[in-house]
């Protein structure tokens, strides 16, 4: 792993700070609900999301101006930010939480925005937040939701409705989960790497029906 720092510039509020930037890192598989196994167990999640200490400014970084990526908000973007409420202190659920507020002002949309509010969803369950896995959480299944009704069958709508139904599995609420999941098979072209979510799926559905 090797980690290093860049000079970035806020293109909502103009206040400078370091942004880190995390290269030659080690993938050694993924949890159920996708969060990465970093090798030797490294926490690595804080350094792929920047964050403006000042404005509260949060995003990847494509977001930001450093080196010759320069970025340019329109008037009306940079007040939309401004009005959102900022937390203090910044714990990283909150980081990656408001970079997928932001993602939704800028019109993003599905899994790229879903992705924001479930890193939010890992790192707060790491740290013990109740009050950032609810929130998180929460829009998680908002968005499922969303991407249900709006992308057809698809990639997005697979990790859509699993990751629905582990949200409601990890919150206790088996009809539910087993409703998402009955729905995610139901996609007539399931993506064939998801092999272990598929198999989890499966399992919790044959033990449900037993069950009923």
């Amino acid at each position: 792993m090797k980690l290093f720092t860049v000079p970035v510039t806020c293109p909502v509020c103009g206040t400078s700070f370091k942004g880190h930037v995390l290269a030659e890192y080690h993938v050694e598989g993924y949890t159920l609900d996708f969060k990465p196994l970093f090798e030797n167990g490294e926490k690595l999640l804080k350094y792929f999301i920047w964050f403006c200490p000042a404005c509260h400014y949060a995003g990847y970084d494509n977001r930001f101006s450093f080196g010759k990526n320069s970025v340019s908000l329109e008037p009306a973007f940079i007040e939309a930010v401004m009005k959102l409420p900022k937390k203090s202190p910044a714990p990283l659920p909150y980081r990656f939480y408001r970079a997928g507020e932001i993602g939704e002002l800028m019109g993003e949309k599905g899994v790229a925005l879903m992705d924001y509010f479930l890193k939010s969803y890992w790192a707060a369950k790491d740290m013990k937040k109740k009050e950032w896995v609810k929130k998180s959480s929460q829009r998680i299944l908002e968005l499922a939701e969303q991407i249900y009704e709006e992308a057809g069958e698809s990639e997005d709508l697979f990790i859509a409705l699993y990751l629905a139904g582990t949200i409601y599995y990890e919150q206790g609420n088996m009809e539910e989960a087993a409703f998402q999941f009955s729905r995610m098979m139901r996609i007539k072209t399931i993506p064939t790497q998801y092999e272990k979510q598929i198999k989890f799926a499966l399992d919790f559905l044959k033990g449900h029906k037993n069950e009923g």
